[in-house]
């Protein structure tokens, strides 16, 4: 059993799908289905410094980032027993 979700990277495309109820794909069918009484944590893309020097969107958020604001929400949530 699930009790929490992440979505990373999320983009605009599949934000808008999310927010529409389409279900036109496994992770939208995935969120369609999902108990809203658990968390749902989703990384947008961020503004980064790319390889060739400028700046683009649509970079992923830092997975270590994206897991310690995950953790820091888990330990005052409380736990749901079985």
């Amino acid at each position: 059993m699930s009790y929490i979700m992440v979505i990373a990277p999320l983009s605009a495309n599949m934000l808008s799908k999310i927010a529409g109820g389409l279900c036109d794909n496994l992770l939208t069918c995935v969120v369609r289905a999902w108990d809203y009484s658990k968390p749902m944590f989703v990384a947008p893309p961020v503004s980064k410094r790319l390889a060739c020097g400028d700046y683009g969107n649509g970079a992923m958020t830092e997975p270590s980032l994206i897991h310690s604001t995950v953790r820091l929400f888990l330990e005052s949530w409380p736990q749901p027993s079985d």
